[in-house]
């Protein structure tokens, strides 16, 4: 959020606490103590990891919640969960 801020791009992203998985609800997610930005839903990707709990929702349900029929391009960086993101966008 303080990088959209900094950026002055408030306008056209939305930071959202949200993670996009294979299922809608309470995930775990692994948060290294010693590499920062390398959480994942993978608790081997990173073996010094805390489980904390992360919501999450699926492409298809997050389309619908926000009313959108489509998307142009998808961006993922999800260290390792790519099959996870894959299996909860069959719609789109």
């Amino acid at each position: 959020m303080r990088n959209v801020e900094l950026n002055q791009l408030g306008s056209r992203i939305q930071p959202l606490n949200l993670a996009i998985s294979d299922r809608c609800g309470g995930i775990p997610l692994f948060v290294p103590a010693t590499a920062c930005c390398e959480s994942s839903v993978l608790a081997e990707f990173r073996p010094d990891s805390t489980q904390l709990r992360a919501e999450a929702t699926t492409v298809d349900a997050f389309l619908q919640a926000q009313r959108l029929d489509s998307l142009d391009l998808i961006k993922m960086d999800v260290e390792g969960a790519e099959h996870l993101v894959f299996e909860g966008m069959w719609r789109h």
